[in-house]
């Protein structure tokens, strides 16, 4: 479902200085990162998504999450939902800072953040999703930049009742700091996104440049050659997705959908 998954209540948990790349699922999912069902109180820094078949980050309701300084860098290339995903139940009736079950009261009706600073650049599409437009009403929103190969004005911004401009998001209180603007990424044989160049529009607003020397695989010492360890290192950085990556016609997906069964039936046969 997703490059990494978190499920409930985890005051003071952190996820923080990954590269999560390359992410696709035949059906359910394709996400980067996917706080799903409850997941509360978790802190998401220094991240970086890249080619993910949907949003960078899916937050299936929960509670309380900080998700700052990350980067998105085109994600969503089959166009599911947007950079950014929040998803929760239909309705908001119930007090979530004080949900008790035993009530009926539905958690799912509740999904808070705090989405601060980040650069939010999907393939293409919306940069912000939703399953409902009201997801949005408890969440924090600011000084994040946002970019995507859909012109800036057909971006659409969930305003609680429906979707608007990014002025209108604005207007309620979202991203008062943040702007549409290219993030200007100084991208490198093995940059994975996360160096800017120095007039970013992000930088302006904050944001610190991802140290991704330590991303990865650790080893014990004596494990594998320093030499070795490099080549591996740099090997699991060397996937890279256009800018305009090609999109599959309806029919070219249903015979992707055809054989992706047929080998599946196969296999299991053996």
């Amino acid at each position: 479902m997703g490059g990494v998954y978190t499920l409930g209540i985890s005051p003071g948990s952190t996820v923080r200085n990954n590269v999560v790349h390359t992410v696709f699922s035949f059906d359910y999912g394709g996400w980067a990162y996917y706080t799903d069902e409850g997941s509360t109180n978790y802190t998401y820094s220094d991240n970086i998504a890249f080619n993910t078949k949907c949003a960078g980050h899916h937050q299936h309701y929960g509670l309380d999450n900080l998700i700052t300084n990350n980067v998105y860098a085109y994600v969503n290339v089959a166009g599911c939902d947007g950079g950014v995903r929040n998803s929760q139940h239909a309705g908001h009736n119930v007090d979530c800072q004080h949900i008790d079950p035993s009530e009926g009261e539905d958690m799912g009706q509740c999904s808070s953040f705090k989405l601060i600073r980040n650069i939010i650049r999907p393939s293409t599409g919306n940069t912000v999703g939703c399953s409902i437009p009201y997801a949005y009403i408890n969440c924090s929103v600011d000084l994040n930049v946002h970019y995507s190969n859909t012109p800036a004005a057909q971006l659409d911004f969930p305003t609680n009742t429906s979707t608007d401009t990014f002025a209108k998001w604005q207007s309620i209180g979202r991203d008062v700091h943040g702007v549409i603007a290219d993030p200007q990424f100084a991208e490198g044989a093995t940059d994975e996104y996360s160096s800017l160049l120095p007039g970013s529009p992000a930088l302006a607003r904050g944001f610190q440049p991802i140290d991704i020397s330590t991303v990865g695989p650790r080893r014990a010492p004596g494990d594998v050659s320093d030499a070795r360890f490099k080549e591996l290192r740099e090997a699991a950085f060397t996937v890279k997705i256009e800018s305009n990556p090609v999109r599959l016609t309806d029919a070219e997906r249903a015979q992707y959908e055809r054989n992706f069964y047929n080998n599946r039936v196969a296999r299991r046969r053996y």
